[in-house]
């Protein structure tokens, strides 16, 4: 049989599980242990994944016997691909789950280990920082982690490397890179073009893994009735050897078959390309594959190559209305317009279409963005049009914090969410270049609920921290940062840097006045509610309440009315809180989410005496939370369902607390830092002790065991005397579409490829496509393992 069965025990129940262990894993999986789906954040592959065989199989030889993998080469060779398809090939491998951190967008090496914790989905606020809360996320993990573009961020890139090595056994590190690390224990993996055969014959089997296949493939992407005939044979050889098998140069030559001939596109490149034979380094292919994109350039239209340099400010992606703003009309005859030209570099290929939040972003490859870029710079509208860019994000943020307390508030937290990568290109830009910082301030500190909700604490103090040393300390701007300030830090836990926040704040307030008293009373009362001072926290949001409430600011003046009702809650005063938090939900319009979620969240905690309406109340709070992605809310909604259920369902309570303990230290905020929560924390596991003796410990595992979503699931379920289910990963047939599905039971059968095309109507291309995706969604390297899975699935 080629592979071994492996055999497990299911934790929270008593099924046997059973998979097929591919052997090529055997290095890195601990034996008798079997992986079911997978865990992790990998990016789905919009295009089809060609050749590479020699180099996946190498991948998974040096992760058996090194930690630190590194792919290198020059841009467009394919090295992101590569690893992520390698690292799809690998789930099964690593049970706790496949992380992959894109790092091409970032300029600010400080924020690299924040960058890697949002990709794993951590939220670092405490004072161990990113760099702890991902070592005490990783330590007990059997994970792999991809690092993506590290060339331009070496050095922080190996401090985060050796870091979490040596905290984490049982963790491999896959990266890319143009150069390597250069540390210790690294094994390196140059990654080359892909090979151009010598001459091309149809049945050689070689050609799956060559130029000639990808050039194929792409090229009926775009032509669905292009085929490989005898009369242009040579010519796609020549063409695939004009460029020397660079992924990326192959790509960009296939669209140019949308408009023009084979030869056309052959005659183009014979003129303008040096011929490259032998063994010339990477300079020269990168070289080449420059040239490449030199003349996808020469191809667009003047407007056309306009809007790819001014669009190549944006990092990550970017929405139409940022276009608009950014880009500049030029004095090109018959300007079309701006849609036609952004629509025109999609067909192109230079801009990729997506889907995200069912709005419709664009992207840029990294290479293709540089190269634009570069362009900007020489036309001397680089600065001028980063500018643009910083105003855009700027009158954004300004947007937002307008729009909080609003019917719209779930749309702004969304954006905000997709915006992130370009939020940093604009403070980035505000803290390089000169006389720019009063506007990165104005930004930074406008973001506070993005900075909190998405558990972003350390990096909003890092760009507040950085601007405020170049701006002006006598502004209103000042204000609001200090104000942003005092909060993120007091949630780290550092209250001694809130009060020296706090100190410069005050002053500034004598000499302002309103309204910036009331944004420094707002932030000293909550320093003073996160001490656990009741009285001058109490004090302090009521002056802030009446000065917002005198200058209009009704948004601020909600906020700090909710902060109120929360003293009285933790003071016990169980008449004014429910009445401060109805006051709340009385301004509030209907459809808003942030602070109505949180008043029905500690209203029902109140404890009325109806457990179930209590419940329903939170879950609905925690609803609401999820529906905005608030990673804090969520935690404290979790706990909070615990408190409830201590008193009619003390197993489910015990395991609600361990649930929400894990996601406070996911965000690295210890649960004890949060004085008035932690008390009450406290009281209920000290209750469900006694009430659960020996069995307390088993519950709060399994619930701190649960994932974040599964651990949401389980707390919305309707069912109260639920215990939490495994959090086991979906089967890996539920991955394969049912045409795959129908494949799989026709290779177990012994069927070709060409047998299978004849059953089921389709061409023997198509179905060696579905059996190529079988194989990788399951993680295997034949067609046997196929069999051998069916069979035992059918036994079951």
């Amino acid at each position: 049989m080629p592979g071994n069965v492996g055999h497990q025990r299911c934790h929270w129940c008593s099924c046997d599980q059973r998979e097929v262990v591919d052997p090529s894993y055997a290095g890195f999986v601990a034996a008798p242990q079997a992986v079911t789906g997978s865990v992790g954040n990998l990016p789905t592959e919009l295009t089809s994944f060609v050749g590479r065989r020699v180099e996946r199989a190498e991948i998974r030889r040096l992760l058996s016997r090194a930690r630190l993998v590194t792919l290198t080469g020059f841009g467009g060779v394919g090295k992101t691909r590569l690893a992520l398809r390698a690292a799809t090939e690998l789930r099964r491998a690593f049970p706790d789950g496949v992380w992959f951190a894109d790092l091409s967008t970032l300029s600010d090496p400080v924020l690299v280990p924040d960058t890697v914790a949002s990709a794993l989905k951590l939220h670092p606020q405490s004072p161990r920082g990113a760099i702890g809360v991902l070592t005490e996320f990783l330590a007990p993990r059997h994970a792999l982690l991809v690092l993506d573009s590290c060339e331009h961020l070496l050095d922080p890139c190996v401090e985060l490397a050796i870091s979490l090595l040596q905290s984490a056994p049982n963790l491999r590190i896959l990266a890319t890179s143009r150069q390597s690390l250069n540390t210790a224990g690294e094994q390196i993996l140059p990654v080359m073009p892909l090979p151009v055969p010598d001459k091309l014959d149809p049945r050689d089997s070689q050609l799956e893994d060559s130029s000639i296949n990808l050039f194929l493939d792409r090229v009926t992407a775009v032509v669905p009735d292009f085929r490989l005939t005898d009369d242009n044979m040579d010519e796609v050889l020549a063409l695939c050897r004009k460029l020397e098998g660079v992924p990326l140069a192959l790509e960009l030559a296939a669209v140019k078959l949308r408009g023009m001939s084979l030869t056309e596109v052959l005659e183009q490149l014979s003129g303008r390309f040096p011929s490259l034979t032998g063994n010339r380094v990477a300079a020269d292919r990168q070289h080449s594959l420059r040239e490449c994109i030199e003349w996808s350039y020469e191809l667009c239209t003047p407007a056309e190559r306009d809007l790819w340099a001014q669009v190549s400010v944006f990092a990550g992606g970017f929405e139409l209305d940022a276009i608009e703003s950014v880009a500049t009309t030029t004095a090109h005859d018959s300007e079309p317009e701006l849609a036609s030209v952004l629509f025109s570099l999609v067909d192109k290929s230079i801009l990729i279409r997506e889907e995200h939040d069912g709005k419709t972003r664009y992207r840029m490859l990294d290479i293709i963005r540089q190269y634009g870029q570069q362009r900007l710079r020489d036309s001397g509208q680089w600065i001028t049009t980063r500018r643009r860019h910083r105003d855009f994000y700027a009158d954004f943020v300004d947007q937002a914090r307008a729009g909080w307390v609003n019917v719209r508030e779930s749309d702004w937290f969304a954006r905000l969410r997709r915006e992130h990568a370009n939020l940093q290109a604009a403070l980035e830009f505000c803290t390089t270049e000169p006389g720019e910082a009063v506007i990165g301030l104005r930004i930074a500190a406008g973001l506070r609920h993005h900075w909190m909700t998405r558990g972003l604490v350390r990096e909003g103090l890092h760009w507040i921290t950085r601007l405020r040393t170049q701006t002006p300390s006598d502004t209103h701007t000042t204000i609001l940062a200090i104000n942003t300030a005092v909060w993120l830090s007091t949630l780290q836990g550092d209250l001694t840097i809130a009060d020296s926040l706090l100190e410069d704040g005050r002053a500034l307030a004598r000499q302002f006045g309103e309204p910036a008293e009331a944004f420094i009373r707002q932030a000293s009362g909550f320093q003073a509610l996160f001490a656990d001072n009741l009285s001058r926290a109490a004090s302090d949001f009521e002056k802030a309440i009446a000065i917002f409430e005198t200058v209009g600011n009704s948004i601020e003046k909600v906020y700090t009315l909710f902060l109120l009702a929360l003293v009285h809650t933790f003071a016990g005063d169980f008449e004014r809180a429910p009445t401060r938090y109805h006051e709340c939900l009385a301004l509030d319009p209907p459809d808003e989410i942030l602070i109505r979620a949180k008043c029905l969240s500690w209203l029902a905690v109140l404890h009325t005496g109806d457990i179930q309406g209590d419940l329903k109340m939170e879950q609905e709070s925690l609803r609401l939370k999820y529906s905005i992605d608030d990673h804090f809310g969520i935690a404290i909604s979790i706990d909070a369902m615990a408190w409830i259920t201590a008193w009619n369902n003390p197993r489910r309570a015990a395991a609600l607390l361990g649930a929400a303990v894990t996601r406070f230290d996911e965000m690295g905020i210890p649960i004890s830092s949060l004085p008035g929560l932690f008390a009450r924390h406290q009281a209920c596991e000290t209750r469900l002790r006694q009430t659960l003796g020996d069995t307390f410990a088993d519950a709060y595992a399994r619930g701190a065991s649960l994932r974040r979503d599964s651990a949401i699931q389980y707390a919305l379920a309707e069912e109260p005397h639920a215990q939490p289910a495994p959090d086991l990963a979906r089967s890996p047939f539920d991955l394969l579409t049912p045409r795959e599905s129908e494949v799989a039971a026709l290779v177990s059968q012994g069927l070709s490829n060409k047998d299978i095309a004849k059953m089921l109507v389709i061409s023997q291309r198509t179905a060696e496509s579905h059996v190529q995706h079988i194989l990788t969604k399951l993680s295997f390297a034949s067609r046997a393992q196929i069999a051998t899975w069916i069979t035992e699935r059918r036994r079951k």
